[in-house]
């Protein structure tokens, strides 16, 4: 599929096929890691096993229909790291309900949201319109370093 469908070099298939039992090694250690969390938390065992179980497929589900829409291998990893951006994103406006985190996540949703309806996110004028736009906003309400404080806390 990756050598005829996306026009990947034979190297470049084996890495792409070995990421599915990579990611999945990591999401169970990750996801057992947040399991215990809950469990501690909540001390339902049930509800704990079972979100963390449906939040897993669910991700997955939206993986796979990512990737079913991009040619480029580069540019799925790409619209993965900015996904993990904007989760990050939401987690922090979830901390501190800063009005800047949620301008910064209605932005990023928009620009995604556009590919659904066969809007080329890739354009260039598209996609520097973003990016300045995501550094005014980054850079109001006197928090320059938004992105830094975003990926450093925890």
């Amino acid at each position: 599929f990756l050598l005829t469908t996306k026009n990947v070099e034979i190297g470049g298939a084996g890495w792409m096929a070995a990421l599915p039992l990579i990611g999945g090694a990591v999401g169970g250690m990750l996801g057992g890691t947040l399991q215990s969390w809950l469990i501690q938390k909540t001390g339902n065992r049930r509800w704990s096993r079972s979100s963390i179980g449906l939040v897993g497929k669910m991700l997955a589900t939206v993986f796979i229909f990512v990737s079913l829409s991009f040619d480029s291998a580069l540019a799925i990893v790409l619209v993965f790291a900015l996904g993990l951006l904007a989760w990050r994103l939401i987690l922090a406006y979830n901390r501190t309900k800063d009005s800047a985190y949620l301008a910064l996540i209605t932005l990023s949703t928009a620009f995604f949201a556009s590919s659904l309806f066969n809007f080329s996110i890739w354009s260039t004028w598209w996609l520097l319109t973003y990016f300045v736009l995501f550094a005014i906003i980054s850079a109001s309400h006197g928090k320059p370093f938004v992105i830094k404080k975003i990926l450093t806390e925890s």
